[in-house]
């Protein structure tokens, strides 16, 4: 029976099934502890592929934003998968303070 429930894949997807639950009951506690709404989670993630996807070429429904927690900081931590990158793209410009006008007394 064990050599069956490997060619099928019933055990491995049992056990896949548990770890996935099991991190999403991770995220889910970490986003409660953090005080951000999915909403807000949602809102950051797609902020963060619009600024990522104008340098690189990204894999957008791959992207993952999660909060974590250790010791006593939260963290959002952000994983995209870069497909390619475009050399021939021009480097953006460093902003340049303003003086503010000088007015005449």
């Amino acid at each position: 029976m064990n050599f069956l429930e490997r060619i099928f894949g019933r055990a491995a997807s049992s056990s896949d099934s548990a770890e996935s639950a099991k991190l999403r009951l991770q995220m889910a506690l970490a986003h409660d502890r953090a005080d951000i709404s999915p909403q807000t989670l949602d809102t950051m993630r797609d902020e963060i592929v619009g600024v990522v996807s104008k340098y690189v070429d990204i894999d957008r429904e791959n992207v993952q934003v999660t909060v974590s927690r250790i010791a006593d900081v939260h963290h959002v931590v952000t994983n995209v998968p870069v497909l390619r990158t475009h050399p021939t793209r021009a480097k953006p410009s460093p902003r340049r303070a303003t003086r503010p006008a000088q007015t005449k007394s």
